[in-house]
This record gives structure tokens, sequence and C-alpha cells, in this order.
């Protein structure tokens, strides 16, 4: 019996020493929401290791929702890309002509509200431009503005080579624009996007703009 007894207070006693080096429960700063944390009683504040590191970063071009939902969601992004299609109305006298920046031609003077879309982008917005000359010897002056919609602004000061204005047109696209009197309108096709589209498929997203609100690529 008395061993018995003595070895219960071995138990007992190694049982209380052992609680005593166990961990303690902190809360990180007061009412920042967080959950709760064991920090160990050696003493080493994790709270302020928290604060210092901050939180894990995330992988860089990580997504989140179903993976398969958005690689169709992408795919029809890169469909619409191809296409530059708008019509409005407002006063102006232009024709320009074009099968990529180097076979291109026209000239005059156009400002015009306009509903339409450009790639994945779409809305009502104002468009004034001046344009005039042939090939990559073609000079542009374009401000657009949107008022509703995601169409991407833009503002030139001065009449610049139309090479040099990357927000405008690509410079392998293909199309028309028109304004006559009061009516305005404006279709291209940007084969660029087209083999974007293609190899999305597979996928491999030579433009880059997989994810992302509005095209990246200016060819």
């Amino acid at each position: 019996m008395m061993r018995k007894a003595s070895a219960a207070v071995i138990v007992c006693a190694l049982a209380c020493i052992g609680c005593s080096r166990t961990t303690r429960m902190a809360s990180l700063a007061a009412g920042d929401g967080k959950e709760d944390i064991e920090v160990p009683a050696s003493g080493l504040d994790y709270r302020a290791m928290l604060a210092e590191n901050g939180p894990a970063p995330q992988t860089k071009g990580t997504r989140r929702g179903n993976p398969v939902l958005n690689y169709f969601i992408d795919r029809s992004k890169d469909l619409v890309d191809m296409f530059d299609i708008s019509a409005g109305f407002g006063p102006g006298i232009l024709v320009h002509a074009r099968a990529t920046k180097i076979a291109q031609a026209g000239g005059g003077y156009s400002d015009s509200w306009r509903l339409g879309m450009r790639g994945r982008t779409g809305g009502v917005f104002r468009e004034t431009r001046r344009e005039v000359g042939v090939s990559l010897f073609t000079w542009t002056q374009t401000d657009r503005e949107c008022y509703a919609g995601n169409i991407e602004k833009m503002h030139a000061e001065k009449m610049e080579l139309d090479t040099l204005d990357k927000g405008d047109r690509s410079f392998f696209g293909i199309g028309a624009t028109v304004h006559a009197g009061i009516v305005a309108a404006d279709v291209g096709f940007r084969p660029v996007e087209l083999f974007d589209f293609l190899l999305g498929l597979f996928p491999i997203d030579i433009c880059e703009d997989d994810g992302h609100p509005a095209r990246k690529s200016q060819l």
C-alpha cells in the first residue's frame, strides 16, 4: 500500500511539473479580431514576431475561385478581345482604313458620343479624334472619357505619330473608322488576340491578360 501511495504521489508531482511547463494561451492585440494563439511559457513573444513579419504573403498571380470556371471566363474574354466595335453621334468628318499601322491611311476630325466595346471592356464614352497621314507617318490626337462602363480613358496633349500611341489602335489591327456628318462608327479586329485565344485553349497566355479586367497587349 505504501509503495502504491508513493507511486501516486510521484505521478501527481510529475503531472504538476508538466503543467507548469505547458504553454499558456495569449491573445494578439486587443480588438484586432484575430484568434488566440499559443505562446510557450519560455517567454518568446510571438505577437512581436507576427507584427514584425506580417501575414504570410500570397503567391504572385494566385487567383481565387474555381480553376475550371476561371479557365472558361478567361477564354471568353480572349474571344471578345479580338474586336473593337462602337457607334455613336456627334459632329465630324473622318475616314480611316487600316490593315496594320504599316498599311493605313486617312484623316479628319471626329467628336462623338459612343456606345461600344474595346475588347473585354465596354460602355458609353465620348471620343474626340484628330488624325491625318499614311502608313507610319500618321499623326493622331485622341481623347476618350468613359461615362458608363469600363472603357479605358485616353488623353493626348498634342498630335503625335500613331506608332507612339500605345493606348489606341493595335499595331497589327485591321479595321476602319468613319464619321459622316453626325454619325460615327468604328470596327476593328486584332489578329494577335486571335492567337492568344487559340493558344489559351491549352492554356498558353501569350498576352499575359488572364485574370485582368482589360487587355494588356497593344499588338
